[in-house]
Parts: structure tokens; C-alpha cells; sequence
């Protein structure tokens, strides 16, 4: 048993923004008024999901907002597509 209970969610809005500034401002990225809403339109966004897009970027990917958007929605929906799947051996 643990000695805490914590329970660990999505980040809200305000959050996606923050991370998203955080994360990528230090490569010269900025949101288009556009850009900022397609961010706030992806669903079920974790701080992992920011920190791979990071990793993806240091080795050579895109440095702009659209494309890193574009990785962090594929990343909501790759969590989204293995949702409900059991670890044969953890359910145990």
C-alpha cells in the first residue's frame, strides 16, 4: 500500500499552454492565434506527451507550432488507441 493517494489527470488549458511554452520557446517556437486553438482543441494531453515532442525535436524533427502540434495530437492518440488493453501478466 502507499502512504499517499494521488490521483494524476490531464492538464487543463492553461496548462497545455504553459507546457507548450516552457517546452518550446527556447527553439524560437510561438502560437498563431490558430495555432493556439488547435492546441486547446487536442483532448487528454499529459506533461509526458510535451517531454517525448521535446526528445522527438532534439534529434531533428520540425520547430515549428503546426508540426509540433500535429506530434502532440498523435501522441493523445496513440494513448487513446491502446486505452481499455490489459499486459498479459500485470492484471494478475
Amino acid at each position: 500500500r502507499f502512504a499517499f493517494k494521488v490521483r494524476f489527470s490531464y492538464l487543463k488549458p492553461e496548462g497545455q499552454l504553459a507546457l507548450f511554452e516552457r517546452y518550446f520557446a527556447s527553439f524560437g517556437v510561438t502560437l498563431s492565434p490558430e495555432d493556439r486553438e488547435r492546441l486547446l482543441g487536442v483532448r487528454d494531453l499529459a506533461p509526458g506527451d510535451f517531454k517525448v515532442v521535446l526528445q522527438q525535436l532534439a534529434y531533428g524533427g520540425v520547430r515549428d507550432a503546426a508540426a509540433l502540434i500535429g506530434a502532440l495530437e498523435a501522441e493523445a492518440r496513440s494513448r487513446a488507441d491502446r486505452a481499455g488493453r490489459v499486459v498479459k501478466g500485470l492484471s494478475d
